[in-house]
Formats: structure tokens, C-alpha cells, sequence
């Protein structure tokens, strides 16, 4: 009689890795879930475009309204703003919560077009290039501007932002009532005065925003559980380079 033992242990071994593989997935995505911001938090981040110290218009895209072509991108996170000056973060499932709560999700919502040495901004809101030359506000021959987004763990904070020269994209909401500003600037320019404009009343902003009925956070979850994006990146400070001033 022939033996099928040669065949039994790497069936096993196959079923086995399979098994493992899932509950990696599984664990990945319930810590994604679990870590702030999860989906029972409703945080607010004031947030702008700045060319050569001049604020830039303010990203107009709303998700919200069903039937859009953007309504599923917004039930897949959560993320999205109205407006306003401020990213709108209440995360619907793994897609918009813990590590991928982050600008990239934003962006992709936004329709934002970035990598490290330009920036698309959509609705007619131009661009930005590294070494785009800047004017001089003193009267001197123009400065090359520089790529960099200025994050403020606290919008009221009249300290020092934290300056990321690299992987934007990556940089994540760690925490509610941040201020970020995405700016092309000469090296050595004053940052205090780049902080969003929003920054300022950026309580009272958040406050007007409610979260969307449960039916619909129910089946965005559902929907954006199946697809949610790789959990690929660590915290912004391992991601990116970061420079001070």
C-alpha cells in the first residue's frame, strides 16, 4: 500500500503558515483599531497650505454628501474636512484609526497629488516645488523655498513647531487640537507666524462638526474593514527626518 505521509506534513506546514498569516493580519488591524484615534473619538487638527509665507485657500472637499464620487473614500476613514481649515478626524474603522490616521489618508481624500519635492493641490489652488524661488520681503534678490511641514502637537502652543523635511505623508494625528502647516519657504525664515490661520479658533470650528449617524459609521465599517490600507508605516518621528527651526 502506498504511504501518503510524504504528502500529510507539508499540507500541514502550508495550513499552518496560512493560519499564522491571518492572525497576524487580524492582530494588525485590531491594534490599528484600538489606537488612538479609534472609532469612538472625534478629534480636530487646524491645517494649511502656505507659498512663501502666504496662506493658500483652504482644500473645499466634504465626502459627507452621499451619492459623490468621493462618499466611499470618506466612509473608508473618517477623514475629511469642510473647508474650514481643519482636518475632520473620526475614525470609521481601521482604515481612518490608530497608525492610519495620518495626512496621507487625508491627501488621497483630498485629492491632493505630493511627494517629497512637489505639491498638487486641487481646485485650482496651484502648487508647490522644491527650490520654487520665494520673493524676498526685504527687498533682496529671491530665496529658494524649501519643502517642509511644521507640526504643532498643540494649536495654542506659541513654542517652536517640529519640522519634517521628508515623508509628509506618513507624518500621523497623534493627538486632538494639533496645527500643522505644509509650507514651501527659505531655510531661515520665522516659522511662528506660519501656524494656520484656523489655529486660533479651532475649538469652535470642531465644535459645529457632529459625527455622522450610527447607520452610517455602521456600514462604512463594514464596507472599509475589507480594504483597509497596509499598516505600513511606524510613528512620523521614525518615518521622517526632522530638523528643529
Amino acid at each position: 500500500m502506498r504511504s501518503n505521509r510524504g504528502t500529510v506534513f507539508p499540507a500541514s506546514v502550508a495550513a499552518v503558515v496560512v493560519v499564522g498569516v491571518g492572525l497576524i493580519a487580524y492582530a494588525r488591524q485590531s491594534s490599528s483599531v484600538n489606537e488612538p484615534p479609534t472609532v469612538e473619538q472625534h478629534w480636530h487638527v487646524a491645517f494649511a497650505f502656505n507659498k512663501c509665507g502666504t496662506e493658500l485657500g483652504k482644500i473645499q472637499n466634504n465626502n459627507e454628501t452621499q451619492g459623490t464620487d468621493d462618499f466611499l473614500l470618506y466612509q473608508s476613514s473618517g477623514i475629511h474636512t469642510h473647508g474650514d481649515g481643519v482636518i475632520h478626524i473620526h475614525p470609521f474603522s481601521s482604515a481612518g484609526s490608530g497608525k492610519n490616521a495620518k495626512l496621507g489618508t487625508w491627501f488621497k481624500q483630498a485629492g491632493i497629488k505630493i511627494s517629497d519635492d512637489k505639491i498638487e493641490l486641487p481646485e485650482g489652488l496651484g502648487s508647490m516645488a522644491q527650490d520654487e524661488q520665494c520673493p524676498a520681503t526685504d527687498g533682496g534678490s529671491p530665496k529658494p523655498g524649501k519643502l517642509k511641514l511644521l507640526v504643532w502637537n498643540d494649536a495654542a502652543s506659541t513654542g517652536d513647531p517640529d519640522v519634517y523635511i521628508t515623508g509628509f505623508p506618513d507624518i500621523r494625528f497623534i493627538k486632538d487640537g494639533m496645527a500643522m502647516t505644509l509650507a514651501l519657504i527659505p531655510d531661515g525664515a520665522d516659522l511662528a507666524p506660519l501656524k494656520p490661520s484656523s489655529a486660533a479658533n479651532l475649538a469652535e470650528l470642531g465644535a459645529v462638526d457632529q459625527p455622522t449617524s450610527a447607520t452610517t459609521t455602521t456600514t462604512a465599517a463594514a464596507t472599509a474593514t475589507t480594504a483597509a490600507p497596509s499598516d505600513a508605516s511606524t510613528t512620523a518621528a521614525a518615518t521622517t527626518t526632522t530638523t528643529k527651526g
